[in-house]
C-alpha cells in the first residue's frame, strides 16, 4: 500500500506537509505497518530532511532575535545615537498632589518644601474663573452636592475644617484657609515653581483660559499639560503647543508595551515628562474604592502583595490573601 495514495507523501518538500505528516502517523500507525519498505524509507528520509529545513530556519532566527536583543538594550543606555535630548526648562522627581488643604494657597505653600513640581487640577467656574480643585464635585471637599461648573466664584462654598488625608485613613489636615484658589493666584505666588496642569474634562474654554494664563506670565516652559485621557490630551496640545507634555493613561500603557517588546529605543516620543504614583510611598491604610475591588487585575496585584506581605511576617502565614481582599471589601 503506498502511502501517496492517501495524499500523506507530498512531492516536495514544505513544513506545512512536516506537520501534517507527522500528526497523521501519530493517529494511525497502522498505515506506517501496512506500507511498504520504499514508503517507509522515503518517510523516514522526508521526515529528516523536514527537520534538518527548520532547523536551518533557527539557524537564521536566533541568531536574529539576539542581534535584536543586543542593540535594543545598547540604543536603551544610548538613546541619544538615535534621538535627539530633550531640553526641559527643569528636572523633577518628585511632584506634590493637591497638598494638606487641597487647593488652597495654604496648601500648595505647606507642599513647596522637597517638591520640584506642584500638580494642580483646574476647573472652571460657571462665571469663567479657572479654579484649581481636585473634585469638580464638592461633595466630598465642602459638604456641599454642587459642582463648580454650576456656581460663580463668589458662590463657592468653603472648604471643610478638617479634610481626611487620601493614602491615609483616619488622619486629617486642618488650615486657616478654607477658600479655593485660582490658577492665576498660583502663577503669581510661585512664579519659579514648575506646576502640572491636569485638565479632566473635554472643555475646550477651560484649555484656552488655562493657556492664554500660561502665556501672560510668560511660564509656558515651566508648565506642563497633563491628562488621563488621550483626547482631551490632544485638544490641550493644539490649544498650546508650546507647552510640554506629559504621558496620557493609554501612551503610559503604550509606553511599557514598547519597552518590554523591546521596540521603546527606535520609536519617537513626543511626551516630556512621565507623571505615576510610587506604590513604596502610599500609606498603607489607604483603603480604595469598592468598585476598584471588585476588579479582577486589582485582585491579582493585592493577592501578589499580601503575598510578600506573609512572607516577612509570620502573624500573615495563617491567612489566605482571599481573606485580606475579602475583609476590605466588607470594610
Amino acid at each position: 500500500m503506498s502511502l501517496h495514495v492517501f495524499g500523506i507523501l507530498p512531492q516536495g518538500s514544505s513544513s506545512v506537509y512536516f506537520i501534517k505528516v507527522w500528526e497523521y502517523v501519530k493517529q494511525d500507525f497502522s498505515l506506517i505497518a501496512n506500507a511498504g519498505l520504499s514508503d517507509r524509507l522515503h518517510l523516514i528520509y522526508w521526515l529528516v530532511t523536514e527537520e534538518l529545513i527548520m532547523a536551518s530556519y533557527l539557524y537564521f532566527i536566533l541568531p536574529a532575535l539576539g542581534g535584536y536583543t543586543l542593540t535594543s538594550l545598547y540604543l536603551l543606555k544610548n538613546p541619544q545615537i538615535l534621538h535627539k535630548k530633550k531640553r526641559a526648562a527643569f528636572h523633577c522627581t518628585h511632584i506634590s498632589h493637591r497638598g494638606g488643604k487641597e487647593g488652597t494657597v495654604e496648601g500648595c505653600s505647606s507642599y513647596l518644601q522637597g517638591t520640584g513640581m506642584l500638580e494642580l487640577d483646574c476647573h472652571l467656574t460657571l462665571d469663567g474663573h479657572v479654579v484649581v480643585s481636585h473634585d469638580e464635585n464638592l461633595l466630598r471637599q465642602t459638604g456641599h452636592d454642587v459642582t463648580i461648573s454650576s456656581l460663580n466664584l463668589e458662590e463657592l462654598p468653603l472648604y471643610k475644617d478638617r479634610l481626611e488625608v487620601t493614602f491615609n485613613a483616619g488622619r486629617y489636615s486642618t488650615g486657616t484657609d478654607r477658600k479655593f484658589t485660582l490658577l492665576e493666584d498660583v502663577f503669581r505666588k510661585f512664579p519659579k515653581m514648575p506646576v502640572n496642569i491636569e485638565i479632566k474634562e473635554d472643555n475646550g474654554l477651560l484649555m484656552e483660559k488655562a493657556s492664554n494664563m500660561v502665556k501672560q506670565y510668560d511660564r509656558e516652559d515651566l508648565t506642563v499639560w497633563a491628562t488621563e485621557d488621550s483626547t482631551i490630551m490632544k485638544k490641550c496640545r493644539r490649544t498650546n503647543s508650546t507647552m510640554p507634555y506629559s504621558f496620557s493613561m493609554r501612551r503610559g500603557l503604550q509606553l511599557l508595551l514598547l519597552y518590554y517588546s523591546g521596540l521603546l529605543p527606535f520609536v519617537p516620543l513626543g511626551e516630556s515628562f512621565l507623571q505615576f504614583y510610587l506604590p513604596r510611598i502610599i500609606n498603607r491604610t489607604y483603603i480604595p474604592e469598592e468598585r476598584l475591588l471588585k476588579n479582577r487585575m486589582v485582585i491579582y496585584l493585592i493577592e501578589k502583595w499580601v503575598h510578600l506581605l506573609q512572607q516577612q511576617s509570620s502573624s500573615l502565614s495563617q491567612l489566605k490573601p482571599t481573606d485580606h481582599i475579602q475583609a476590605l471589601i466588607k470594610d
